[in-house]
């Protein structure tokens, strides 16, 4: 795993098995090899912890260009998707599209 994957507050696997929230110092010790992380499997346990909820319904994202700007629209389709295996990848995401921290 590499430091440039990682942002504060992303939760991670240590060498000792524990999980944490990883920190500004905890970023640069990956960088420098001195801390040793795993990425933790996206499970649904995860899921219910960040107060997500089972659906059937599928959503994908579109982006449409206007002139005050560029809107993200959810829209039905399983054909579009792409996959998220990790703890920090879902945090990550979800930062990027609400300006939000995922929360437990």
């Amino acid at each position: 795993m590499e430091a440039k994957e990682l942002r504060i507050g992303n939760w991670v696997k240590l060498d000792s098995g524990t999980e944490t929230i990883i920190r500004g110092g905890g970023i640069n010790a990956i960088e420098m090899q001195q801390l040793r992380v795993e990425p933790i499997p996206l499970t649904e346990e995860w899921l219910l912890k960040f107060g997500f909820y089972k659906s059937n319904v599928t959503a994908r994202i579109d982006l449409y260009p206007e002139d005050d700007g560029v809107y993200f629209y959810f829209n039905i389709d399983p054909a579009k998707r792409v996959k998220i295996e990790y703890v920090h990848q879902l945090q990550n995401l979800f930062f990027a599209l609400t300006g939000e921290e995922l929360t437990i």
